[in-house]
C-alpha cells in the first residue's frame, strides 16, 4: 500500500511540475515527509532521483527534436560548477554546523 502511495505522489507531482514548469521535487519532499512513511534521507533521494529523471527526459526529448540547440560545452561548464559547489556548501555547513 505504502509503494502505491508513494507511486501516486511522485506521478502526480511529475504531471503537475510538467504542466506548471515546476520541479516535481518542490511537491514529492513536503507531501512525503508530512505522510512520514520514509525517513528525511530516503525523501530527499527519491526527490532528487525524480528531478533528475524529469530533467533528464526534456533533456533528450529537446536533443531528438533538435527544436532547442543545447551547447554541451556550457552544459558540461554548468553542471561541473553545481556540482563542485554543492561539495563547498556540503562543507561549509559541516563546519558551521560544528561551531
Amino acid at each position: 500500500m505504502q509503494y502505491l502511495l508513494i507511486i501516486l505522489v511522485t506521478l502526480f507531482a511529475s504531471m503537475l511540475g510538467a504542466v506548471c514548469g515546476i520541479g516535481g521535487g518542490v511537491v514529492i519532499k513536503p507531501v512525503l515527509d508530512v505522510m512520514g512513511i520514509m525517513n528525511v534521507e530516503t525523501v530527499s533521494f527519491l526527490s532528487g532521483c525524480t528531478v533528475l529523471c524529469m530533467t533528464l527526459y526534456s533533456v533528450i526529448t529537446n536533443l531528438a527534436s533538435k527544436s532547442i540547440p543545447i551547447r554541451m560545452g556550457i552544459s558540461v561548464s554548468v553542471s561541473f560548477g553545481a556540482a563542485i559547489g554543492g561539495i563547498i556548501g556540503k562543507s561549509s555547513f559541516q563546519i558551521v554546523r560544528i561551531l
